[in-house]
């Protein structure tokens, strides 16, 4: 039978034989352990129960495999609709080494019996992120007898209890999984006695007290995830020492004190995540030192203060999150300029300036997406206001801020600050209120806001203006800088009352009344106070109510909010309460809505829409993302998607949908997401994807997509993940796509893929996933594959390779092989 793609032991040839002393039990006991699972958990209703309480052979039973005596060596039924509680006879197959029922409906406990299992290496009983597992109960302390033990998968389920000291017993163990439950109490600190451990996941619980610093001593460890707790204390410096660790996240605790500066050891480090943790003082110029790192989120952390480290420079950085950080000040260091990797930078709320030089203008031109913090550097000290234009509408108000612009770690004293206001175009000094004569922006705090209010009038007439100004008594040492004056604009709200309508009517057509949050709908509230209503100069340029329980169809009236940018009616996922919340829209989507000529974002995920996918939304030249998946929407692919000169994110994933693939998707200049997994697609792939220069994901696996895989995709110089398993493709593997250079996961099976495994897969160095299993290779593993080092994954099953094992092959840095091999 097929192996599971889920990681299982690669089945070595040629090695000594180890003869174990015969297990208790027999496979009579067998049979009766697993005839008790199925009864226990509503057998008839499995998705695949194949020969399950027939006459055959247990290895013939589906998701069963055994050895040469008989025995039960394994059972893998991840996925597969069990719903009840786990039977206490699981503890008697004593040959057991694989055991996976998660993503399930299983309830109730953790049998204690697992302790039994005294040959086991693998146990899952997880479940998929937003998928919540329903186990309950204490995770059994017998579980640390289980020597053997290799990976242990509880997560995403609703354990409590601590967690076991005794699990630092398990000496073997390399993987361990707790996430996503409600597991309490402190991090034992026997922990740091797993020496092979290489992955630690323990983040959204209830976790308090330190992070123990014995954790230090995992030398193995690659990821260390312990976010979303209630941890407290400094971050110990100890974690410094863990030399092949790669990813860390400690965001969404209460940790105090500074980054320690060890961490600054961590030479592999590719993934810092430190945000919202409450730590303070400046942030370590040792970070400098990690050539490896290429995110870092440090946002969310006020009393992080100074400058941001020139050192910074020298990493490999491609996202740098310093969000809310307002004890950040001085300048953006100059060096970032050789940062040629990085893409996203966030300074929005923080007090740090962007130098105005042209070699850093033409950098910032550079980055996918940058959040500046609003401030200049042009070599004085001085004031201006936030903004050189302010508009409001009439009747609402709009905070104006004055900042001061200090090129030092902040200013050291507080100073009173002279405003001016000047009616200007067709205003009067009653359109407006609220402008004080002065404001004080009191030392540490870099700004003061005041609120300029707009008198409603009742009139329509032209937009009106108002000129403020900074006044001339400015403290000693203080110059005025650009800009000394801001334009607050006073818009009517023209065009309001049609576009109210339009959104009652999506309030009416999605039964309002049920929605879980409704504050202010078919209230006489401005639109800006409806929730999920975003306006700007009085007109509806957001409508965002992901997960909000919306049922019913999507009214064609939503084509008459024509400022209208975003539209999320998805579900949505919520961490606090680890919950998936999700709508209900039924019935088409309205060809109506190619009428938002501003549309940027288009997300209908996770709903029952059904019917086509309108041509029509390929007039709505301004969309950057669309993500219509997991609905039930079929036929074609309208080839006019191919006409959104805009479009960056496409993804169409589980539905129904058919035909071919567009060709003219490949003309879309700007798309670095393509995802169509999971529909009925057939045909051949379109060489024109190859064409796409921005594409750094392709999932079009799980389709009926036949012939051979194009050689054009060869040329997709920015991908970093191909999926093209479950389909009907035939033919060799194309040696172009050894030019992938920045590919890190590739899928190939199942399919029909033919030939041997080209030797120069070995020069693809940037691989962490590798899965050719379910194909038709044949032949040995080259041994070009011992330059893989950045391998984490590599599945190898149901292939027809030949030829003994390569000795080099399991020792790979963190290598987890799934994979069936005979000689």
């Amino acid at each position: 039978m097929r192996f599971s793609a889920t990681l299982i032991p690669l089945l070595l040839t040629g090695l000594p034989f180890v003869n174990y002393a015969r297990a208790q039990g027999s496979v009579e006991s067998d049979r009766a352990a697993l005839v008790a699972l199925y009864n226990a958990t509503n057998g008839a209703s499995w998705t695949d129960s194949a020969n399950w309480l027939s006459d055959q052979p247990l290895d013939d039973w589906h998701g069963i495999d055994t050895d040469a005596t008989g025995r039960v060596t394994s059972v893998n039924l991840w996925d597969n609709g069990l719903a009840g509680s786990l039977p206490v006879e699981l503890g008697n197959l004593a040959n057991l080494e694989y055991l996976e029922l998660g993503h399930d409906e299983l309830t109730g406990p953790i049998p204690a019996e697992l302790e039994n299992l005294t040959r086991l290496k693998y146990l899952y009983l997880w479940s998929e992120f937003g998928f919540e597992g329903q186990l309950t109960g204490s995770i059994p302390v017998g579980l640390g007898r289980l020597a053997d033990l290799r990976t242990l998968s509880l997560s995403n389920n609703r354990l409590t209890g601590s967690i076991p000291a005794e699990l630092g017993a398990l000496a073997n163990l390399e993987s361990l999984h707790l996430s996503g439950n409600e597991l309490s109490g402190p991090i034992p600190p026997e922990l740091g006695a797993l020496a092979n451990l290489e992955s630690l996941s323990l983040w959204g619980n209830e976790l308090s007290g330190p992070i123990p610093p014995e954790l230090g001593k995992l030398a193995e460890l690659v990821w260390l995830t312990l976010y979303d707790n209630e941890l407290d204390g400094p971050i110990p410096a100890e974690l410094g020492q863990l030399a092949n660790l790669e990813s860390l996240s400690l965001s969404g605790n209460a940790l105090t004190g500074r980054i320690p500066p060890e961490l600054g050891n961590l030479a592999r480090l590719y993934r810092l995540n430190l945000s919202d943790t409450g730590l303070s003082g400046p942030i370590t110029s040792a970070l400098g030192r990690l050539a490896s790192l290429r995110y870092l989120y440090l946002g969310d952390n006020p009393l992080l203060t100074g400058r941001i480290p020139r050192e910074l420079g020298t990493t490999s950085l491609e996202e740098l999150n310093l969000l809310g950080n307002t004890g950040l000040t001085g300048a953006l260091p100059r060096t970032f300029t050789q940062l040629s990797g990085l893409r996203s930078l966030v300074l929005q709320g923080t007090s740090v300036c962007v130098p105005g030089d042209a070699d850093v203008q033409a950098w910032l031109a550079t980055l996918s997406f940058f959040n500046p913090s609003g401030l200049t550097c042009d070599g004085s000290v001085g004031v201006a206001f936030g903004a050189t234009s302010y508009t409001v509408t009439e009747g609402e108000s709009v905070p104006v801020t004055v900042r001061l612009i200090d090129r030092s770690e902040g200013p050291s004293r507080s100073m009173t600050i002279g405003l001016s206001a000047t009616p200007g175009r067709g205003a009067t000094g009653a359109d407006y209120a609220g402008v004080p004569a002065s404001v004080t922006i009191t030392a540490p705090s870099t700004a003061a806001t005041f609120d300029f209010r707009a008198t409603a009038d009742n009139i329509l007439d032209d937009a009106e203006s108002v000129v403020l100004g900074l006044g001339e008594a400015l403290p000693t040492g203080i110059a005025l800088s650009h800009p000394a004056t801001a334009t607050v604009t006073i818009v009517d709200p023209a065009g309001a009352p049609a576009e109210r309508a339009a959104v009652e009517a999506l309030y009416h057509a999605t039964n309002g009344p049920g929605w879980i949050d409704r504050t202010n709908w078919l209230t006489a509230a401005p639109l800006s106070e409806w929730f999920g209503v975003v306006t700007e100069n009085g007109r509806v340029t957001g409508l965002t109510l992901p997960g909000n329980r919306l049922s019913g169809s999507l009214p064609a009236a939503l084509g008459n909010l024509p400022f209208l940018r975003e539209l999320n009616l998805a579900g949505r996922w919520d961490p606090t309460s680890r919950q998936w919340f999700h709508n209900a829209l039924t019935g088409a989507i309205p060809p109506e809505l190619s009428a938002l000529a501003n549309l940027e974002s288009l997300h209908l995920d996770d709903n029952e829409l059904s019917g086509t996918i309108p041509p029509e939304l390929g007039a709505l030249a301004s969309l950057q993302s669309l993500s219509l998946d997991d609905n039930e929407l079929s036929g074609s692919i309208p080839p006019e998607l191919g006409a959104l000169p805009n479009l960056e994110y496409l993804s169409l994933d589980d539905n129904e949908l058919s035909g071919s693939i567009p060709p003219g998707l490949g003309a879309l200049p700007n798309l670095w997401y393509l995802s169509l997994w999971g529909n009925h697609l057939s045909g051949t792939i379109p060489p024109e994807l190859g064409a796409l220069p921005n594409l750094e994901h392709l999932d079009i696996s799980n389709n009926e997509l036949r012939g051979p895989i194009p050689s054009e995709l060869g040329a997709l110089a920015n991908l970093e993940s191909l999926f093209l398993g479950d389909n009907g493709l035939s033919g060799p593997i194309p040696p172009e796509l050894e030019n992938l250079a920045n590919l890190r996961t590739l899928r190939l099976g199942p399919n029909r893929v033919s030939g041997s495994i080209p030797a120069w897969l070995g020069n693809m160095t940037a691989l962490r996933s590798l899965s050719l299993g379910g194909t038709e290779l044949t032949g040995p593993i080259p041994p070009d594959f011992a330059n893989l080092t950045n391998l984490d994954r590599l599945f190898l099953w149901d292939l027809g390779l030949t030829g003994p094992i390569p000795s080099w092959l399991p020792n790979l840095t963190g290598l987890r092989i799934g994979a069936k091999i005979t000689s």
